[in-house]
């Protein structure tokens, strides 16, 4: 407590004691005087101990003074020593910066700041009771690289507090440099690329691009790659070297290259380390990113052969050469006069062991221990033995490439080197030239007049709708088999045309039955029929027979009819050739053309052969497939 504040109390202390003695003296007032003298005493003796009492009142009121005093003595003496606080709000410690850069402190303390203040690389650039703003200007500062911020901030008891804070200043871009290979320059093989990258304080990345793909990252301010150019196409490739710094600047710099490799040679045949003798096929691939101009084979020094195109093939007579070691060389060479060369070894080993004068290895002794096995002996065939050393087999005497069939081969004639599996057969010449087992079909169009021929007509059935079962009978009056695809069923109506669209085979001297419509539509509607004869073919269902007449053409594709029927009028009923002509002992193929042309040897058929399933009385007669039975009245 102060001076002041005890003097206060004091005075406070002393007007509360003169109340308290008034007080008093009001009270002796009003009692009798007889006791006045008591009174008055008592007065004194109140008044003495009033006096007492302020005394030692205002001995207390001293103490407490003392005692505040002190008090506040005591307090003065403790000092501040809290330091303040200070730090950087941004930019962070280690930052790069390459631009105008915000630099902003903060600083506090517990009771007032004295002074706030920025310092770079040593040099004060603010100052004040509290924190100013600062943009870092990197142009301002004359290198690149590291430098120190230091804030400093000071409170009004001397305390000092400090924060600092490196920068990088990058002021230049990063710059890469690719020293090999040159811009332009023709490369081959694996190829070590060079290269360099800088930057004013550090690179953060580098990469190698080739073709535009990353072909490798930079580690450090040196690049070394190698790289395989085999097997890469001929002609340019782009090299890339990208550079990032710490800004992320990226600079790159790019050159095209040539890629022009020589020929890659392998040696198929021999195997190297082989033993070799007569004939030896030297097989070889070469591969190039260009083109493969040449390929040489040489034995030692010796060329033996040169070939420009593949297949790289070679024939070396290891006669011509001495029994021992060898060396293969294969020399290549591509457009562009690349040469590549390829060795292996071998050795070499020719004997006649027989005595024939022909060498299983040089002469081409097939078997070496028959001296009547060599080329040029007479071979006798189906034993066994290839006694010329033709190499063929000894069960194709004719050469064509398949074995007899008498000795499990497929060669139906061995003494024709024209028929064979893979021969081609020639349709009715009675020759089965490629060993299908028959000679092939004559088609519908190589016919002549009078070789097919009708001999049935069924223009109206009575157990089906004549719009889909109409049907007819023809006869193969040739020796040969006969395929009716292409060909055309016509009647006199130019619009009333049919033509066979399936092949159907029909054999010298056999019967068969040309339809209307189509199989499914015949079997659905004429069932009856459909259960006694399958038709070879159908005609569609262009073509109609008149029920009371028509006459009926057969024709190649060209037109040439090959047969046709009268128009049988009013005896146009079922209309079947006379059968007694057939029965007289004509052999097939005896018949012409004009032998179904005269209307009195057609008559109505008069065998029954199908009934109607629900009207019995409707009864279809004749002999599909088969000889008229009865002969015309």
């Amino acid at each position: 407590m102060n001076p002041v504040t005890n003097l206060k109390l004091l005075g406070l202390l002393g007007l509360l004691g003169v109340l308290s003695a008034c007080a008093d003296k009001g009270a002796s007032d009003d009692t009798s005087p007889s006791g006045e003298a008591d009174a008055d005493a008592d007065s004194d003796a109140d008044t003495d101990a009033d006096s007492d009492a302020d005394a030692d009142s205002d001995a207390d009121a001293d103490s407490d003074a003392d005692s505040d005093a002190d008090s506040d003595a005591d307090t003065d003496a403790d000092p501040d020593v809290t330091n303040p606080m200070v730090a950087f709000d941004s930019p962070a410690d280690g930052a790069v910066i390459g631009v105008l850069t915000p630099v902003t402190v903060s600083a506090s303390d517990e009771t007032s700041l004295a002074t706030v203040s920025l310092r770079v690389d040593g040099v004060e650039v603010w100052t004040g009771a509290e924190p100013q703003a600062y943009d870092l200007d990197p142009e301002a500062i004359a290198d690149s690289g590291e430098h120190r911020l230091l804030a400093t901030a000071t409170d009004s008891s001397g305390n000092t507090a400090t924060a600092e804070l490196t920068v990088v200043v990058d002021k230049a871009a990063p710059i890469p440099d690719l020293t090999y290979p040159a811009e332009g320059e023709t490369l081959s093989g694996v190829v070590t690329i060079t290269g360099t990258l800088w930057d004013d304080t550090a690179i953060l990345s580098g990469e190698l691009l080739i073709d535009g793909v990353v072909a490798t990252t930079v580690s450090g301010t040196s690049l070394s790659y190698d790289w395989d150019t085999s097997g890469l196409s001929f002609g340019v490739h782009s090299l890339m070297l990208r550079a990032i710094d710490g800004l992320g600047t990226t600079v790159t710099e790019s050159i095209v290259v040539y890629v022009d490799n020589p020929p890659v040679i392998t040696i198929l045949n021999p195997a190297d380390g082989d033993t070799v003798a007569a004939d030896v096929d030297v097989q070889v691939d070469v591969v190039d990113d260009e083109a493969v101009s040449m390929v040489e084979l040489r034995i030692g020094g010796d060329s033996v052969d040169i070939v420009y195109a593949p297949p790289y093939d070679f024939v070396w007579n290891t006669c011509d050469h001495e029994d021992g070691p060898q060396t293969i060389n294969i020399y290549a060479w591509d457009d562009s006069e690349n040469m590549s060369l390829s060795s292996i070894a071998v050795t070499t080993l020719n004997v006649d062991a027989d005595g024939d004068l022909y060498s299983e290895v040089c002469g081409f002794d097939c078997d070496d221990t028959d001296p009547s096995v060599y080329p040029g002996a007479v071979e006798t065939w189906y034993d066994g033995i290839d006694s010329d050393c033709g190499s063929d087999s000894d069960y194709d005497a004719d050469g064509d490439g398949f074995d007899a069939l008498a000795w499990s081969g497929a060669d139906c004639d061995d003494g024709d080197a024209t028929i064979s599996p893979s021969g081609t057969d020639t349709p009715g010449d009675g020759i089965d030239q490629d060993c299908s087992g028959a000679d092939a079909p004559t088609p519908a169009d190589d016919l002549l007049s009078g070789e097919l021929l009708v001999t049935e007509i069924a223009y109206d059935p009575l157990t089906g709708d004549d719009n889909y079962c109409e049907w007819f009978e023809i006869y193969n009056n040739t020796t040969f088999t006969i395929d009716v695809y292409g060909l055309v069923v016509s009647d006199d109506d130019a619009g009333s045309t049919g033509t066979i669209t399936t092949h159907g085979e029909l054999a010298s001297g056999e019967f068969a039955i040309l339809a209307k419509s189509d199989e499914t539509t015949f079997a659905a509607n004429c069932p009856e029929l459909y259960s006694v004869f399958d038709p070879l073919a159908y005609y569609g269902t262009k073509m109609a027979l008149g029920n009371s007449g028509d006459p009926l053409f057969l024709k190649t594709s060209a037109g040439l009819v090959i047969d046709d029927t009268p128009t049988c009028s009013t005896l146009w009923d079922n209309c079947q050739l006379d059968s007694a002509v057939l029965y007289s002992g004509i052999a097939p193929g005896a018949l012409v053309e004009t032998a179904n042309d005269l209307l009195a040897d057609w008559c109505a058929s008069s065998t029954a052969f199908a009934t109607d399933a629900v009207d019995s009385s409707k009864i279809d007669r004749g002999t599909p497939e088969a000889y008229n039975d009865v002969g015309c009245p």
